[in-house]
């Protein structure tokens, strides 16, 4: 793995004698002149982990200016969904739900959330982002969102973390508004 580093420098008084940069398990190496671009490679760089690079500048006056990045967080696990359960509330005539979800790398950026009458349908909602929030109800959608009793929906309740990586999880509910009956 590699992190790539991009930096402009100059002094116009003096000039630019040399450009330096380290990240913080190696020691400062020299870099041609005019480069003002570098990579550092050849490290394993662990999820979840923050990498940062420092660049050195002297000019030709001897004087030096260092600038650290703020680094970056290396994610490459997607969001996990711990739980979620999703229902039919028949005083709301709606389907409500609510879930649990972590990211270890970036953090969770966003949820969306599409409903259908078949699997990974979109038909009663599309894909629609609803924020970084933990439970969810048509009811909020009510202008554009009918639910009907008696009727199976498809829920895809999607997280997506800060570096884009998605986990999606489907379920099924039926808005069942008829209680059993006894038979002899």
């Amino acid at each position: 793995a590699a992190l790539g580093v991009n930096w402009q420098c100059s002094d116009p008084e003096s000039g630019i004698q040399f450009i330096k940069r380290s990240s913080p398990t190696e020691q400062l190496l020299p870099l041609r002149l005019s480069a003002n671009t570098s990579l550092v490679s050849g490290y394993v760089l662990q999820s979840g982990s923050r990498y940062s690079v420092n660049v050195s500048v002297t000019n030709k006056a001897g004087l030096n200016e260092v600038y650290m990045t703020n680094g970056v967080v290396v994610d490459n696990t997607a969001p996990r969904i711990k739980f979620a359960s999703f229902a039919y509330n028949e005083t709301l005539n709606a389907v409500t739900g609510a879930w649990s979800a972590s990211d270890v790398g970036s953090g969770i950026l966003d949820f969306s959330i599409k409903i259908g009458q078949q699997y990974d349908g979109d038909d009663i909602l599309p894909a629609t982002s609803i924020g970084n929030v933990t439970s969810f109800s048509t009811a909020d959608f009510s202008a554009t969102v009918k639910v009907q009793a008696n009727k199976q929906y498809y829920i895809s309740l999607q997280a997506q973390d800060k570096v884009g990586l998605k986990t999606t999880l489907s379920t099924r509910v039926t808005s069942d508004t008829t209680p059993p009956v006894f038979t002899n």
